[in-house]
């Protein structure tokens, strides 16, 4: 069962990395990691596979803002703001998918190190295995 303690971030997805990026350090502050950009086969329901090429960076806060740039055709798009996703470390990342499927979270897309479910309120719940 997730665990609120395992709460490490919120995720955002915008249309522009850099000028997010730029808006919210004007705005708030805020100083990012590097942006990373990595290709990755996502399982998407129903039952589909596709490459997804992501750009991510986080803040560097104790309690992370991750920022994904939209990504067309995908559940990473952006509607002009918001809550993206909640992001969750999980012991037992299996487990903890099934729970949520149970509770009336579907999975929509997973790696072999993560899995997103939509949860009733129209956000997605993340659980990401934890780092070694």
């Amino acid at each position: 069962m997730i665990q609120p303690e395992n709460l490490f971030h919120i995720g955002l997805v915008v249309p522009d990395l850099t000028a997010a990026r730029a808006s919210l350090h004007a705005a708030a502050g805020l100083s990012w990691t590097d942006v990373t950009e990595r290709r990755r086969k996502v399982w998407l329901a129903p039952g589909r596979h596709q490459e997804v090429t992501f750009k991510v960076c986080h803040s560097l806060t104790t309690f992370q803002i991750e920022l994904v740039e939209h990504v067309e055709g995908t559940i990473w798009t952006s509607t002009g703001g918001g809550l993206h996703h909640l992001g969750y470390r999980a012991n037992d990342l299996e487990a903890e998918s099934k729970h949520l499927t149970e509770a009336g979270s579907p999975l929509v897309a997973r790696t072999e190190t993560w899995a997103y479910h939509q949860s009733p309120l129209g956000f997605y719940i993340e659980l990401l295995k934890p780092r070694n």
